[in-house]
Parts: structure tokens; C-alpha cells; sequence
């Protein structure tokens, strides 16, 4: 039996002896101060800290697992020994003592055993299991407010939610107890709760049992239990039946039945109860009993089959035209496949219906509907037209579309006129383009012919050909923009073009006669040609549309075009005969173009009559004269007059150079092309002439000298403008008499009058200046001259 753990102090169970040693205070006493100090700390309650005290034997399987416990009597003999050492007072005694109440300690520490037991535990757990809500509560009501009496079937129990709550409490808290010296008092105080809670059940009072049994009768046929089930003899796998099919085994569906049918034939009170449950339990079974399908085979079967039952689709593919209802078979175009709408539409609807079909039976009987239906569409339903309207239409057309009609009024040409080019309203069409329209409406009049056109394509193909007709005819054709007047405009410019008058002599010379152009040939000074040239330029710039083109512009064109050729000189080719065949003898171009003098012939030439004129040609022996060869007139006394017909572009040294002995016998007028031209130097040394043209845009030499040295000028001298510098001993021993008018752009400064050009120079006239500059800053050139220049210069 269990003793308490707790002890009086050892001094209640040993009477407190008086010591009667005195100790001395000049007497040291080691070991029994030791012994006192030892003591206090091997008290029963300081060494059997949580260890209980056991009465008879102590067994490890008898005390709670993890528990710590000693014997009585273990106890007590170290209780013994505890007395006997306290009451040693000698020193003597005292260490054996110490060692004594050690030893007494360790037997006692090692008589603590620690127990192994569950089985209190084992207890709980096993009344717990049996206590649990299901049990406690099995055929008891639970209400939310507290149970009355009055309201519960006799013969049955109810108890409040809030009771039930506070029981879940306590046996929460039994389950959580692990310790097996807390599982006595847990099991107690569940048993405490357990009948807390079966106290407040409340039995009921009520004698209604038959009436709620007639109550859930009509639920459960409220609920149509077998309702769209199926009674079956063998019940398959759910995946091998419809999704919206149920089945059922038909005993198992005659046994509820049953249990329904006995539930109804109940009218005693005491039986209801039991009738009651006994529907209910056959509720349950059925519903367990029933199996639900979850096949889909045929919903997707009738899915897969949809696209290939598509009328649509059908239609489409094979071209059937959808006509209305009221369409006779003699309006649809010959050849054409065509349905009624309505046909078209009510299978659509069925169609359209079928894709949202979910349960699999229905899916089965709608697809062996639809196959059927569109078999019959498609062999019944489908009819063709009888019309010839579209045929007729389309063979109309073609012929209104014949070669031989639409060409009427349109011009056939290897090449069309541009717009701008013929009058307007006037149409053309090229040759091969026509014919080939010619080819292809014959083919096509063929293929109508030989009945290879259905009324049906009719339609379609008259489109095609009025596009065709369009590509290949209209398209083509090319219609007159110009008014009369361009037209006119436009060939008097073709027909006077003057870069295209091949025979036409153009002369770099302000005027041209009829002597100096060769017999039967035609010819036109520069400037009337470059006139006429730049106003046919400008014309045929501006004829650009009908606007230009305007009876005032034409007769502007017309009077201009007349003056033109009011300017064309044809030769006769006295003079220019006389000189040809005077060059050709006596002369030769050579392979530069330059016209030089044969070997020996001026010595033959000298002393010959005086020629008025003579002409250097454009061309001599089929050669074109380029230059004016070196020396080609030096010391001649037979020609009076050169003029140069030729485009030369330069004249070599001393060309001109006149006799040194009698300068009368000199050429006395030399014209040049009013064109660029360079002269070498000497070129008019010792000529005596009465006029010099020298072109404005001509240039000299670099190495130039004596240009008019020695020569005599019978009248004014201009020279052209361009020039910067008077060549070295240019006007050398020269004679003006006339003026002389300087470059204009000749420089101001230093060196613009070049050595000796006015050595020994005379003038009877004035010098003519720009700027005085030039003369200021050139002054000591200027005074060489025998005349004094000084009183000659003046400003332009």
C-alpha cells in the first residue's frame, strides 16, 4: 500500500537529543565538524526527491512507467542510520560515523527504482475508444437549443449541441494524457463527463412514430429514386455505360421496393418506429445500389461524324445553289445543282442541335438520324436547274462583242499612234492585238456552239468574257487626244526640224551669198540659224498639250518657219567654184586638217591677175578644213579678198604675212568664222588691210609675237574682248589709220602690254581703254610708239 511521499522532520520521528559534549574552543575537532556539515545535506527529502515511498515490495512492472519509488523499509533502515550519526558528539567517533551515513546513503539512492507500468494508460485509451461522440450519441438526436420532451419521438433520446460541445472537451483533453500517473484521475474525470452528458439526454414523449413514418414515406417518393433508372439483371462497368444512363439490379430495386410497400402498410404506433428504419436502411441500399454511367463514346462518336454530315460543307464542295421555296425548277440556271432553303435550314437546325449534345444514349439515336437524313438530302433533295435564260443572255452578249462590230470605227494598225499623235475621237488598235481578240472570241463562240457552256456558267462566263473583252479589246484601244492645230504644230516642227536639214550649210558668218556656196547646195548664216534654231527649240519644248497649240501659236510657227527659209541662200557657185578649183591646185589639207600651200606653188602663184576673192571651203578634196596652215599666204600679190568659210579653229603663224617690199600688192580684207579661233604669231605681219574681222571669242598663242607688226590698218581695228595682254612687238613699225580699241578685259597692271608692242607704232586715230590703268601702269610700252599715245588714250 501507498504511503505519502512526504515526512515529518526526522527530528518528530527521533526525539532531539541535548549534546552533551561541550565543545571546547581551544579544542579542534575536525571530523565531527565535518560529520555536522554532512548532514544537512543527505535529508530524506533532499534524496528522495520525487520518489515515492512503497509499502511491501517494489516491482518495476508495478509502478507507472517513468515513476521513480523506494520500499519502506529501505527507507527506514537509512533512517536508522541517519539518527545514529547526528547523535555522535566525540571527535573520535565521528569520522567512522561520516563514512557509515555515506555508505547508508548509497545503499539508499541505490534502492530507487524506476518504474515500467502502462497500464493505467492502456485503461484510458481503452474507455476512451469506448466513449467516443459516435457511440455516445448513436440514435440520439442533437438539437441546437435545449431538447424538449414533447418534441421527441417517444422512445428516442436528444441532447443540446452546447452539451455535446462541452463533452468534446473532456474527451479532447483524456486523449491528451501520456503520463501513466495521470491516467487514473483522466479516466475519472471522463467517466465524470460521460455521465454529465448521458444525464442530459432527454427521452421523448412525443407519440407521433406513425406519423413521421407516413412523413418520410412520401420523401422517399418525393425523391423518385428510381426514377430514369434502368432495371437490369446484371449491372455493367459505369464505363461501359451512357453518361446519362442509371442502372440498377432488379432485386435490388424489388427490395426497396418491398421495403416501401411494407412501410405503407404500417398503422400501429409501436411499429413505426422500427418500419421506419427499416425504409431507411432500404433507402440507403438502393442508392448504393444504383450505378451511374460515364460513358461518352457515343457523344464523341456523334462529334467525329459531324464535319462529314456538314450540309454545309456539302454544299459548298459541290456548288449546289440554295434557293428559296417558292423558285421553280425552270428559273434555276440549266446545269445547276440547287436546294430549297427550307430543306437547307431544318437540317442545319438538326445539325446545330446535335454539336451540344451531351448525353451519350441520346448522341447514339441523333447520329443514325442525321446519316439518314443526309443520305436523303443528298439523293432526293438535291435537284438541277432547267433554265436557259443565262445561256441566252450570254450568247447575245458574245455577238454583241463580234471582231466585226466592235471594230467598226477603230483604225487597224501595225503601231498605234500615241494619243497626241492623230485627232481626237479617232481610235486605233495594233494589228496583232486585234487578231489575237479575233482568235479568242472565235474560241469562245465555239465552245457556246458545241454546247460546252452550261446556263448555269453562263452567267459567270459572260462576266469572264466582258473582262477578257476589256483586257483584250477595249484596253487596247488607243483614242486621239490632239486638236487639229497641234497636229499641224507637230508636223510643221517635224518637217522644219533644223538639227534634221542634212543639206542645210550653216556658215559661222553674219551674212552668206549665192557666190559662195556651191551650185545646187543651200546654205544660211549662223546667226538667222541660230535664231530659227532656238525658236524651234522653244516651240517644240512648250507643244506639250492641246493648250499650246493655239491658231495664234500656229501662225507665230508658220510666219517664223516662213522667215527661215526666207534666209536660205542656194548657191550658184561662181565665186566658190573659182576658189576650189584655185585651192585644189595649189593647195592640200592635211591629215590635222590644216590647209597648207604645195611645194613651190606660191612662186608659181606670184605674178598672176589679182583674184577679187577667194573662198576657203568647209571641205577640200573631202577632207574638212580645221586650221589655217603656217605662212599659206605669205608674200601673195594676187588675192584681194579671204573669206573663211570653214569652222577653223586656228591659223598658224604668219598665215596672212604680206610682201616685205610692196605691202599694196597685200590682201587687203580678211574674213574668219565668227567662231573660237587661236592665232599664232606674226599671223598679219606686213599686211596692209582695209578691214579685219577678228571673232570675239578668239585667243593667242602663248608664245604670240608681232601679230601686226609692220602692217598698215586702213581703218579701225577692234580687237576682241577676251584678251588680258598685247603680245610682244604686237603693233611693232605698225600704222592705224583709224582708231584702235583694246581688249576690254585686258589687265590694269604692269606687264598687260608686252615688250616692244608699240615700238615705232603709229595711229592717227585714238587708243581706247577701259581703265587708264592699264595705260598708266604700262606707260613706258606706250611711249615706244613714234606718236605720242599720251594725247590718244581714251576711255571707253
Amino acid at each position: 500500500m501507498k504511503l505519502k511521499k512526504l515526512y515529518a522532520v526526522l527530528a518528530l520521528l527521533i526525539p532531539t537529543a541535548t549534546l552533551a559534549t561541550t565543545i571546547s574552543c581551544k579544542k579542534k575537532t575536525p571530523n565531527l565538524d565535518a560529520l555536522k556539515a554532512y548532514l544537512p545535506t543527505v535529508t530524506l527529502e533532499k534524496l528522495l526527491v520525487d520518489v515515492e515511498i512503497i509499502e511491501g515490495e517494489v516491482k518495476v512492472e508495478n509502478i507507472p512507467n517513468g515513476k521513480k519509488a523506494i520500499s519502506k523499509t529501505a527507507v527506514t533502515e537509512y533512517e536508522q542510520a541517519l539518527t545514529t550519526a547526528k547523535l555522535v558528539t566525540e571527535e573520535g567517533k565521528a569520522q567512522q560515523a561520516k563514512t557509515d551515513l555515506e555508505a547508508a546513503v548509497k545503499k539508499l539512492t541505490d534502492a530507487i527504482v524506476t518504474g515500467t507500468s502502462t497500464k493505467k494508460i492502456d485503461e484510458l485509451k481503452y474507455y476512451i475508444a469506448s466513449v467516443e461522440i459516435d457511440k455516445i450519441l448513436k440514435d440520439v438526436q442533437v438539437t441546437t437549443g435545449d431538447p424538449v420532451a414533447a418534441d421527441i419521438p417517444k422512445g428516442t433520446k436528444a441532447v443540446s449541441q452546447a452539451k455535446v460541445d462541452e463533452y468534446k472537451l473532456a474527451l479532447d483533453a483524456a486523449k491528451a494524457v501520456v503520463d501513466e500517473d495521470k491516467a487514473e484521475q483522466a479516466k475519472t474525470d471522463l467517466q465524470a463527463a460521460v455521465k454529465k452528458l448521458t444525464d442530459a439526454f432527454i427521452e421523448g414523449t412525443s407519440a407521433k412514430f406513425l406519423e413521421h413514418l407516413k412523413t418520410y414515406i412520401q420523401q422517399v417518393k418525393d425523391e423518385k429514386i428510381l426514377e430514369n433508372v434502368e432495371e437490369v439483371d446484371t449491372v455493367d462497368k459505369p464505363e461501359n455505360i451512357s453518361n446519362d444512363k442509371k442502372v440498377v439490379l432488379k432485386s435490388a430495386a424489388a427490395a426497396f421496393k418491398k421495403a416501401l410497400a411494407d412501410a405503407e402498410a404500417v398503422e400501429k404506433e409501436n411499429e413505426a418506429e422500427q418500419a421506419k428504419k427499416t425504409l431507411e436502411q432500404a433507402v440507403k441500399d438502393i442508392k448504393a445500389a444504383i450505378v451511374k454511367g460515364i460513358s461518352d463514346k457515343n457523344v464523341q462518336a456523334l462529334k467525329d461524324a459531324l464535319p462529314s454530315l456538314s450540309l454545309t460543307t456539302y454544299v459548298l464542295d459541290n456548288k449546289i445553289t440554295i434557293v428559296p421555296d417558292s423558285t421553280p425548277i425552270s428559273d434555276v440556271p440549266g446545269g445547276e445543282k440547287f436546294i430549297y432553303k427550307s430543306v437547307y435550314d431544318a437540317y442545319n437546325q438538326k445539325w446545330n442541335d446535335a454539336k451540344s449534345i451531351t448525353k451519350d444514349s441520346v448522341a447514339k439515336a441523333k447520329l443514325a438520324e442525321l446519316q439518314q437524313e443526309f443520305e436523303n438530302i443528298k439523293t432526293t433533295k438535291i435537284q438541277v436547274g432547267t433554265s436557259t435564260k443565262n445561256l441566252e443572255a450570254y450568247r447575245a452578249y458574245l455577238e454583241s462583242i463580234a471582231p466585226a462590230k466592235v471594230i467598226v470605227g477603230v483604225e487597224v494598225r501595225d503601231t498605234p499612234q500615241a494619243p497626241m499623235e492623230f485627232l481626237q475621237g479617232k481610235k486605233q488598235i495594233k494589228k496583232t492585238i486585234y487578231e489575237a481578240y479575233a482568235a479568242y472570241w472565235n474560241a469562245e463562240k465555239a465552245k457556246l456552239d458545241n454546247n460546252e457552256i452550261l446556263d448555269k456558267a453562263a452567267k459567270a462566263k459572260q462576266n469572264e468574257v466582258k473582262e477578257e473583252f476589256k483586257k483584250k479589246f477595249t484596253d487596247n484601244v488607243v483614242v486621239g487626244q490632239a486638236t487639229q492645230n497641234y497636229l499641224d504644230m507637230k508636223q510643221l516642227l517635224k518637217e522644219n526640224d533644223p538639227t534634221k536639214m542634212t543639206d542645210l550649210i550653216v556658215y559661222a558668218h553674219l551674212k552668206i551669198e549665192a557666190d559662195e556656196i556651191e551650185s545646187g547646195q543651200k546654205g544660211i548664216d549662223k546667226l538667222n540659224y541660230d535664231r530659227y534654231k532656238n525658236d524651234w527649240v522653244e516651240t517644240n519644248n512648250n507643244l506639250t498639250s492641246n493648250d499650246y497649240a493655239t491658231t495664234d501659236n500656229l501662225n507665230v510657227l508658220k510666219t517664223k518657219i516662213s522667215m527661215f527659209k526666207s534666209k536660205i541662200v542656194t548657191g550658184d557657185g561662181t565665186t566658190i567654184g573659182e576658189s576650189i578649183k584655185f585651192l585644189k591646185q595649189y593647195t592640200k589639207v592635211d591629215n590635222k586638217g590644216s590647209l597648207e600651200v604645195k611645194t613651190g606653188a606660191l612662186e608659181d602663184l606670184n605674178g598672176r591677175p589679182r583674184i577679187a576673192k577667194l573662198l576657203i571651203p568647209k571641205t577640200l578634196d573631202g577632207k574638212e578644213i580645221k586650221k589655217i596652215g603656217y605662212q599659206l599666204f605669205l608674200n601673195v600679190n594676187y588675192i584681194q579678198e579671204v573669206k573663211i568659210l570653214a569652222d577653223i579653229v586656228e591659223v598658224y603663224g604668219y598665215a596672212f604675212q604680206g610682201h616685205t617690199d610692196n605691202q599694196d600688192l597685200s590682201i587687203k580684207l580678211i574674213k574668219f568664222p565668227r567662231i573660237p579661233i587661236k592665232f599664232g604669231p606674226g599671223v598679219f605681219k606686213y599686211t596692209t588691210l582695209n578691214k579685219i574681222e577678228i571673232p570675239e571669242s578668239s585667243t593667242l598663242f602663248s608664245n604670240n609675237k608681232e601679230l601686226f607688226a609692220s602692217s598698215t590698218i586702213n581703218g579701225d581695228l577692234k580687237l576682241p574682248k577676251g584678251w588680258k595682254t598685247l603680245p610682244e612687238s604686237c603693233f611693232h613699225t605698225t600704222k592705224i589709220k583709224g582708231n584702235l580699241y583694246l581688249p576690254d578685259q585686258i589687265s590694269t597692271t604692269s606687264g598687260a602690254i608686252e615688250i616692244n608692242a608699240f615700238e615705232s607704232f603709229e595711229i592717227t586715230g585714238n587708243i581706247y581703254l577701259v581703265n587708264k590703268d592699264t595705260y598708266t601702269n604700262n606707260k613706258a610700252e606706250f611711249d615706244k610708239a613714234i606718236t605720242d599715245l599720251s594725247t590718244k588714250i581714251k576711255i571707253k
